[in-house]
């Protein structure tokens, strides 16, 4: 599985752009005076995504806790009506530097809900299309403009209600209340005890795993618990909103996770990577029904179906469609020295369990793997034909169990 992460962060420093960026996030109203809305959304690869409408045209969003400032798609960026605010260079996950553009949208509705001179940076997030092909991911919905009202989460039944007072939107009364930890703009943050191992962590419905921190906490983890066992892999580490990120990633088993409230989980995947953000993500909300009371620094987690216990297992390569190649690639390598058939991240996928995937339109792409994804994500054995380096080759791809 490929994670996505979307966290956008500004780092605040003391110049005259990211002071006004810095007020930017704060900006913003609401011109409903009362409103009770309830919108339905998509649930995409483990992420959330919303139609907003801009200047008439409706768009495709995802709804994001973890992105600070809500983005506007590059592509659209003409479509919309925005005040420049300011730019400044900003350095990418490949290391080079972009001129950012901050405005403010003089308008975005959701549902029937208009908010108003709301802060986004403008992006180009066409890359996500590789991800997302089936439909073009056009922004951002940042916990800025999330401020501005309360939210209901309803995973269960794919809605989302949106209120002016908290107090309209119905809390289950066994609903279990954190504090939202959260300053006047940027990140909010939930604490966690994984193991004995306490550290904080974003609130992110922009990221579609479990839980995920930098690898310098792995260390923490195995001085906690000398037998702790982790599979490492190298290739496609995450995509975030400056592109794609490989290197080097490890997972391991969270066997005791607590939260505040008395929330505990048990025996949930935990991933690691070098530079990593520290991240809570929808793979752990979606068993809840979660409601954001932004005014009083508050959200409730309604538990509303079981957590299953996850192992600790691998393949030897993982696999995923790229829907701007229009082929379904190698994306990771795991423990390659111990491999019985050691492929290359960059073999051709020819074929899996007999159909021929290799020359795939869009459309096919899109239903071969909306059919087909989630299965082959389970399934014990798979049957790949690749080319690796001019020779074509059968492997059988097994599941392996590592823990408990």
């Amino acid at each position: 599985m490929r994670f996505i992460a979307i966290l956008m962060t500004i780092l605040v420093l003391q110049s005259c752009s990211t002071l006004k960026v810095s007020k930017l996030l704060k900006k913003g109203s609401v011109e409903n005076t009362e409103f009770l809305e309830e919108i339905p959304f998509n649930y995409v690869n483990d992420l959330i995504f919303i139609d907003v409408v801009i200047k008439g045209n409706s768009y495709n969003f995802i709804f994001d806790t973890g992105a600070e400032i809500s983005v506007i798609g590059e592509h659209i960026k003409n479509e919309v009506n925005y005040k420049n605010v300011t730019s400044y260079a900003v350095e990418t996950s490949t290391m080079t530097s972009v001129n950012q553009e901050f405005v403010a949208l003089e308008d975005l509705t959701v549902g029937s809900v208009l908010f108003e001179r709301t802060g986004a940076a403008i992006m180009d997030i066409s890359h996500f299309d590789a991800f997302f092909g089936c439909r073009t991911v056009d922004g951002i919905l940042g916990n800025n403009l999330m401020r501005k009202a309360a939210w209901q989460v309803d995973y269960q039944n794919k809605k989302i209600i949106l209120s002016d007072d908290i107090s309209k939107i119905k809390i289950s009364d066994t609903a279990q209340k954190l504090n939202l930890d959260k300053e006047d703009y940027r990140n909010v943050y939930v604490d966690l005890v994984i193991d004995g191992v306490a550290s904080t962590y974003t609130f992110d419905t922009g990221y579609n795993g479990t839980i995920k921190s930098d690898s310098t906490l792995l260390n923490e983890f195995k001085a906690a618990n000398a037998e702790l066992q982790y599979i490492s892999q190298e290739g496609w580490a995450t995509t975030n909103v400056n592109g794609r990120v490989t290197g080097k990633t490890y997972k391991a088993l969270g066997e005791d996770i607590q939260m505040e409230g008395g929330i505990r989980i048990a025996n949930q995947e935990i991933n690691f990577g070098d530079q990593s953000s520290a991240l809570v993500g929808n793979k752990i909300f979606e068993h809840y029904t979660i409601t954001l009371d932004w005014e009083n620094n508050a959200f409730f987690l309604d538990q509303k179906k079981d957590f299953i216990a996850d192992d600790l297992s691998f393949r030897e390569f993982y696999f995923s469609p790229n829907y701007q190649t229009l082929q379904i690639e190698i994306t990771n390598i795991v423990n390659m020295e111990s491999a019985s058939e050691p492929v290359s991240l960059d073999s051709e996928i020819l074929a899996i369990n007999g159909v021929d995937v290799s020359s795939f339109t869009l459309e096919e792409l899109c239903d071969y793997w909306n059919e087909k994804g989630s299965k082959l994500g389970l399934s014990e054995n798979i049957s790949i034909l690749i080319l690796d380096k001019g020779e074509k080759r059968e492997i059988q791809l097994n599941r392996k169990v590592l823990a408990p």
